[in-house]
């Protein structure tokens, strides 16, 4: 997935976690042409470790487009290191890339749509503790200038307006 600055991140990744964790951030540098212009491309991927004993490998690069927009790259590589793969491979893993792309989208408009909902019922519960508060102060307001209008002619009815006022 794509970060503000440029740099993309890992969501997840399924392998052994010497070859694919750790040195995701290697293909950093080499995989911002091919997610720009939305094309699959196969990438040198450089080690980092120099430890391992392992070879530099090659990756699938497969952008997750969805509409016009890429929301990052899903890389495919094998136990080989090997990224071989015929044209049908090709289409294949594309597809694969758009529908996480838009599985990522939807799972963001249902966060949204989620959210929303709450506002919009905080938003009615506020509304509605307003309305009913100002209708009972408005209540009390008018039934305390009749027990003072009252209070000086009708005694006893003054108190039933402070009562009900009360």
């Amino acid at each position: 997935l794509q970060q503000e600055d440029g740099s993309f991140a890992s969501l997840g990744a399924y392998g052994a976690p010497s070859v694919v964790g750790r040195r995701i951030s290697s293909l950093t540098p080499i995989s911002q042409e091919p997610w720009q212009r939305g094309e699959p491309r196969v990438v040198h991927w450089p080690l980092s470790d120099e430890h391992s004993g392992e070879t530099d490998r090659m990756a699938l690069m497969l952008p997750m487009r969805y509409g016009t927009t890429v929301s990052g790259v899903l890389v495919l590589t094998n136990a080989d290191g090997r990224a071989d793969c015929g044209p049908d491979d090709l289409i294949l893993g594309q597809g694969l890339a758009d529908q996480a792309a838009v599985a990522i989208a939807n799972a963001q408009l249902l966060a949204r749509t989620r959210e929303t909902a709450m506002l919009e019922e905080r938003t009615r519960l506020a509304r509605d503790i307003h309305d009913t508060l100002a209708q009972g102060l408005t209540g009390i307001v008018v039934q305390l200038g009749a027990a003072q209008r009252a209070l000086a002619v009708a005694p006893d009815e003054s108190r039933e307006h402070l009562a009900l006022a009360q």
